[in-house]
């Protein structure tokens, strides 16, 4: 006869006999006109991997210590062939010391009983006599564990942020008795989603002012911060140069209001301008988009002058700035990464008249503040001669930059949204922008846009691969305050608002 059971629950069979009951299938051996619970033996074998540390017959109501005499346990053992004596024989002499309704065999988990009960596919345990006897009740035989790591929990996770009024926290499950390896636990209760510039206060019961002055890091050095409902504002003292968000520094030449040499030069339209796209062309009206391209020359300060055949207005600048919106010249500064660098840039502007393939820039012209030699050495030239050394040979000390202590990275969502759309026959055509605020520098970034993979993507400012926007080399580390990304994406169509921006911080 095939019996089966199933135990899980922690009890106490026996003084000294506390743990885990093991699960286990059991099949009773034996006298034929036995009823079904008894036997002259039993083979249990084990349905999960554990060390058997104790086994306990329990004698019934009716039953008397004696009819278990001779009795043994014996379990497999991975590594050997014959099974291993667990304990002693339930000899006469144990049977005088029976107080109790509990007969234990104790398996130590050392020398040969070490490995026993651990592999679940092959362990069993042998309870028999060396000679037929009666029928004996085999229906209180229970297996313990005392092991530690059956159900191991860890510690309960923070509770996650609020979606559909509802909160929710995990913890894992370890070892082989757990029934789930992860718990869910579920807190009921209103959201509190606080917009940019507010923050739930300590009892999460209301939205509150974010004070980003009061932290340090929200403007740049030589600058005031000042608080406001929900945001904040940064300006440069008086007298330095900067867009008040990311730098302000001492005026250079070049600079508004600069003292110093700052040289003008023509340079040749032709050569430095080239209109890489138009769109949306009409009697009176055409976007174009321009790369312009500057000379590599070690500069201390900079700035463009262009003069345009009909008024413009901006609509986009990558790597420089200007404060005019719509005008017939306009003069370009540095931005915070390219003070003293000089770099291409692209700009779009919007004209009132029809696309042409006519350059609408007439003039353009780059001043420049001549760099210091001592703070450009890197465009300095050598020539190298050959010489005999008398004495020591010279030894170069090299220096290795620490690596930056990171986060581990997060990702939140962040607008994106076209600001131009046209078809060009069955495909899907437009300027589209990534908006978002930094409270911190961001490093390692990237941005996950929601487009089809045979998407055409061209964007200004960043790299384009495998679906995600990345850094060039001049703006690896975002800045505190907005930030702004601009592409034109050619694609079969999408409907998603929403690019993903993950990135790391810099830990104290």
């Amino acid at each position: 006869m095939k019996l089966s059971a199933f135990v899980f629950s922690t009890v106490f069979a026996g003084e000294d006999a506390p743990g885990i009951n093991v699960p286990f299938e059991v099949e009773i051996l034996g006298g034929k006109n036995c009823p079904i619970t008894q036997g002259t033996a039993l083979v249990a074998k084990f349905v999960t991997e554990v060390f058997v540390h104790n086994t306990v017959i329990t004698i019934p109501v009716d039953g008397e210590a004696k009819d278990y005499k001779d009795y043994e346990v014996s379990l497999d053992h991975p590594d050997l062939k014959k099974p291993v004596r667990c304990g002693s024989k339930y000899s006469a002499k144990y049977i005088k010391k029976q107080d109790d309704n509990t007969i234990e065999f104790y398996c130590k988990g050392v020398g040969k009983t070490k490995k026993l009960g651990r592999l679940a596919d092959e362990a069993k345990v042998y309870i028999k006599k060396n000679k037929v006897g009666k029928c004996v009740d085999f229906s209180g035989v229970e297996f313990h564990t005392v092991q530690e790591d059956l159900q191991v929990w860890s510690d309960w996770s923070d509770w996650g942020e609020c979606y559909d009024d509802s909160y929710n926290r995990t913890r894992t499950c370890e070892g082989p008795f757990c029934e789930v390896e992860v718990e869910y636990e579920t807190r009921e209760e209103p959201c509190l989603i606080c917009e940019a510039g507010y923050e739930a206060n300590e009892d999460d019961t209301e939205c509150v002012d974010v004070d980003e002055c009061e932290r340090g890091d929200a403007c740049p050095m030589n600058s005031i911060c000042t608080n406001e409902e929900g945001s904040h504002s940064c300006q440069c003292e008086d007298g330095l140069f900067g867009d008040d968000y990311n730098f302000c520094i001492e005026r250079r030449a070049c600079h508004p209001e600069g003292a110093g040499d700052c040289n003008c030069e023509l340079l040749d339209v032709a050569n430095a301008t080239f209109i890489t796209n138009t769109w949306n062309s009409t009697d009176s009206n055409c976007f174009y988009e321009f790369s312009v391209q500057l000379p590599d020359i070690p500069v201390n300060s900079w700035k463009v002058n262009i003069d345009w055949s009909s008024p413009v207005s901006i609509h986009g600048l990558w790597r420089a700035r200007t404060d005019a919106a719509e005008a017939s010249s306009h003069e370009l500064q540095a931005a915070y990464f390219n003070v003293d660098d000089l770099m291409d840039f692209t700009i779009q502007v919007q004209s009132e008249e029809s696309c042409s393939a006519v350059n609408p820039i007439e003039n353009l012209s780059l001043c420049t503040e001549a760099a210091e030699e001592s703070d450009r050495s890197d465009y300095t030239t050598f020539k190298m001669t050959t010489q005999t050394i008398v004495g020591e040979p010279l030894t170069f000390a090299t220096t290795t930059k620490t690596p930056l202590n990171l986060s581990e990275e997060s990702c939140d969502l962040v607008s994106f949204n076209p600001t131009n759309v046209w078809s060009e026959g069955e495909i899907m055509a437009g300027q589209y922008k990534i908006s978002f605020e930094l409270e911190t520098s961001a490093y390692e970034w990237r941005i996950v846009l929601p487009i089809p993979d045979d998407s055409d993507v061209s964007p200004w400012t960043s790299v384009y691969a495998d679906g995600s926007l990345t850094s060039h080399d001049w703006n690896a580390i975002l800045q505190p305050g907005g930030n702004d990304f601009g592409m034109i994406i050619k694609s079969s169509g999408f409907e998603e608002k929403y690019a993903k921006f993950c990135y790391k911080t810099l830990l104290d």
